[in-house]
């Protein structure tokens, strides 16, 4: 079965958010590098969404939310039968229920 990547409006909201934080702190190449291997990392659940690993704190949800690791962020997706729906992009570095939280105000 074919599946396409989409992006829900928080997780572009997320990237943009990392990507300008990342320009003023780091630089634009830097903003750049971490940004395109985030939007990038997902590619791989085409052929395998099942790849990344459970995410505990949110087993409650019906979704069956899932994530991937780049670098310091969480890329936070479920399966459905036709797509892989990339939720959230969460910074590892900050409080565990911040994710909790975002995907509540999400649905």
């Amino acid at each position: 079965m074919v599946r396409r990547i989409v992006w829900m409006n928080l997780a572009k909201q997320r990237l943009h958010e990392i990507s300008d934080y990342l320009k003023k702190e780091a630089g634009a190449r830097v903003a750049k590098k971490i940004r395109d291997g985030i939007y990038a990392r997902p590619e791989m659940l085409v052929d395998n969404p099942q790849a990344g690993q459970c995410e505990e704190s949110l087993a409650k949800y019906p979704h069956g939310f899932r994530y991937l690791v780049e670098g310091n962020y969480k890329i936070v997706y479920f399966v459905t039968d036709t797509e892989i729906v990339i939720s959230t992009i969460f910074d590892c570095r900050r409080d565990p229920t911040a994710l909790r939280e975002s995907v509540i105000k999400r649905d």
